[in-house]
């Protein structure tokens, strides 16, 4: 059977990850019949690891560790040394103070514009709510009609601190007639990951 391998969607941070263990199956319930390592992160964090002769046969153990994720995938995995790795639950928890952001309004809208005219500016305002200090990493534009609309904020990346905010200018240029869409995704610390926020125009 392949390694076990866990990709935990979370936001950028520290973890405290809690892995449990029993040790249920009659064909390996003596010490040196189930080997295996586990890491996170690339980390090692058990090395050979044998449940039985840590703890016993049909008895639960857990095991606690703290991971560091900086690409926001927490990415764990169960290595073969001898027989089939196993594990029976794994938790995840933030530790210290949470950022959250906050993205108003969503969406943004602007009322008709002529063609290659520009719209007055409108305010994407991007709070922290959370009691840790945000990172806002990147401001991108995608969506049907990107190049429709401009950002005009702090360079990247910039902190926001708990309980403040920061407004982004917005301007609207049609390039084509009828609705124009696009989206604002904001990369950041955020534990719940990447914020999107719509941008709709009419040309």
């Amino acid at each position: 059977a392949p390694d076990l391998i866990y990709s935990l969607p979370v936001g950028n941070g520290t973890y405290r990850l809690r892995l449990h263990f029993a040790e249920i199956y009659g064909g390996t319930a003596s010490a040196g019949a189930r080997l295996f390592d586990v890491t996170a992160e690339g980390q090692m964090l058990l090395d050979n690891f044998d449940i039985v002769k840590e703890v016993g046969f049909r008895a639960a153990l857990i095991k606690e560790f703290e991971v560091s994720v900086t690409d926001h995938s927490l990415d764990i995995r169960f290595w073969h040394v001898k027989q089939n790795p196993k594990i029976s639950a794994i938790e995840v928890a933030l530790l210290g103070s949470i950022p959250l952001l906050a993205a108003s309004p969503d969406p943004v809208t602007f009322p008709g514009t002529a063609q290659g005219a520009t719209s007055a500016p409108a305010t994407l305002t991007l709070a922290n709510t959370g009691t840790g200090s945000l990172t806002v990493d990147s401001l991108t534009l995608g969506g049907a009609h990107p190049s429709d609309f401009a950002l005009n904020g702090p360079a990247t990346p910039f902190d926001i601190p708990s309980g403040g905010s920061v407004d982004i200018g917005v301007t609207f240029t049609p390039s084509g007639l009828g609705s124009r869409n696009a989206f604002v995704t904001v990369a950041s610390n955020n534990p719940g990951g990447d914020v999107l926020v719509e941008l709709v125009g009419q040309g």
